[in-house]
């Protein structure tokens, strides 16, 4: 096979946006923001895929967007790519890569490289370093004699640890620097004096609740807890999205300002691409991994049949996630049948 995909006669935006609406509500593979969720289903038609296949394929990690490593070693295979797992262990991944267009190439990646990195002391190298290796060398051996199948991306494992601090820009020497003739506007805040009508009746009250808030936000060690929090804050939440807009949104002024609604976002993320603590939280994360990829009811049916007894060893809590995850999937499939019908 020679093309990476095949490729799906485009939709209407409108009937696109109606399907990432629907994947937003349903919260599926973490995507909560109809505009992230708009992203992903346009970029996987601008690939020639369905909208509904950006979420098996791509993933929104801290804002950016990622291909997931199995969704690159699928189409690399699929445009005639061949891999050679040459090591597949704990201390060191390594594979040899060859495609008809971009000739052989032998990868590999070791525990050691990655602490050199700067990786290694991260979650989700400690607890799970052969499949941060083998994402690592997919990415880098695809990219090097296929960079079609990366379209143009990096992995998830890959985002998740870039720097995200904007790069300084050096002034050129001797040079008048550019002037903003139109300056970002200040964001709405209500004036010192005022007093608010709701749970909090000043600024400085309202101010202090929502980051009260957002610190709870980033210990959230669950997306349930994180949902309970946005149920149990909701007056403040209210209050805020109406009389201080940047609380929620975030300043525009300051880049590294994401407001409470992408504090939320980005531990949503967090949480959904980290495995549950524990155990059995590599089970857990092979299990979610491959639900992940099932995009019908049958396919689910046939999950759960080959699956069940591995589910059935988790404990309480991690069978909730499943079940969480599967019941996500049953709603946004009826949602996505709905608006496609």
């Amino acid at each position: 096979m020679n093309s990476l995909v095949t490729v799906t006669p485009p939709m209407p935006v409108s009937d696109v946006e109606r399907i990432a609406h629907a994947f937003a509500q349903s919260r599926m593979f973490g995507v909560s923001d109809p505009n992230a969720a708009l992203s992903l289903c346009l970029l996987a038609q601008a690939e020639g895929q369905h909208p509904a296949i950006a979420f098996r394929d791509y993933s929104i990690i801290q804002g950016k967007p990622a291909k997931k490593a199995e969704a690159m070693q699928r189409d690399f295979l699929q445009s005639g790519g061949k891999i050679e797992w040459l090591e597949l262990t704990d201390d060191c991944v390594k594979a040899k890569f060859s495609h008809p267009a971009g000739g052989t190439a032998t990868i590999d990646w070791t525990m050691e490289r990655a602490r050199a990195a700067g990786l290694g002391g991260k979650d989700n190298w400690r607890k799970f370093p052969r499949q941060m290796l083998r994402s690592r060398v997919i990415s880098e051996g695809v990219r090097t004699v296929c960079p079609m199948a990366t379209s143009g991306l990096y992995v998830p494992e890959e985002v998740v640890d870039f720097d995200n601090r904007p790069a300084p820009v050096e002034q050129p020497a001797n040079e008048t620097p550019m002037i903003d003739i139109q300056p970002t506007p200040a964001p709405q805040e209500p004036a010192a004096r005022e007093k608010l009508d709701g749970p909090h009746t000043s600024k400085t009250a309202l101010r202090k609740a929502v980051n009260d808030i957002i610190a709870a936000v980033r210990k959230a060690e669950s997306l349930t807890e994180l949902d309970a929090l946005k149920s149990e804050h909701k007056r403040t939440i209210n209050q805020a999205r109406r009389d201080w807009p940047a609380l929620i949104d975030g300043d525009p002024r300051i880049e590294e300002d994401l407001g409470l609604k992408g504090e939320i976002e980005r531990r949503r993320e967090e949480l959904t691409l980290a495995p549950a603590t524990g155990e059995e939280s590599e089970s857990l994360s092979m299990l979610i991994e491959t639900l992940e990829t099932v995009t019908s009811k049958n396919e689910l049916d046939g999950w759960f049949k080959l699956n069940w007894k591995y589910v059935e060893e988790l404990d309480d809590e991690e069978q909730a996630r499943i079940t969480a995850l599967a019941d996500a999937k049953t709603d946004a499939m009826r949602q996505l049948a709905e608006v496609t019908a």
